[in-house]
């Protein structure tokens, strides 16, 4: 573990899906979480992401790495 996590910033998750930019998908507009259109010091929240996630989980074929069962 101390060669994965002596960055700065580490990502720690469990579960891990990967859609590259060669192979992305497409997430509808209404499920996109809010993300700031500039950079701030207090970001934006999404108060419910569960149905983006459900979204994301039904498309895990389309999905070039992930750890999900």
């Amino acid at each position: 573990m101390d060669k994965d996590l002596r960055g700065e910033y580490v990502l720690i998750c469990e579960e891990f899906y990967y859609f590259s930019r060669l192979s992305p998908l497409d997430i509808p507009v209404e499920l996109r979480p809010n993300i700031p259109k500039v950079q701030t010091s207090y970001g934006v929240i999404t108060k419910d992401a569960a149905e983006f996630i459900n979204y994301v989980k039904q498309h895990v074929e389309l999905c070039k790495y992930t750890d999900a069962k």
